[in-house]
């Protein structure tokens, strides 16, 4: 089995449980659900940030955007 079997068979798992399958072209600047501005970055940080909030709906804004610095800081990484 290559590298790219294994890739597929994870991401027609993953859309079976009705997750979207994006490319790193789709999330990155100028793409259709741009969510980050540089391929460097590695975490994507409006879906980060919607999780929290989805996740903890009782947390202050800036609790929440402290959770999100901490967790996509690269010392966290």
């Amino acid at each position: 089995m290559l590298e790219n079997d294994l890739e597929t068979a994870c991401l027609n798992w993953l859309s079976d449980l009705d997750y979207e399958c994006l490319t790193g072209d789709d999330v990155s600047a100028g793409g259709s659900h741009e969510a980050r501005r540089k391929y460097l970055e590695v975490v994507l940080r409006p879906r980060l940030h919607e999780a929290l909030d989805r996740l903890n709906p009782s947390l202050p804004s800036s609790a929440l955007e402290a959770a999100v610095q901490k967790i996509a800081s690269y010392g966290s990484q």
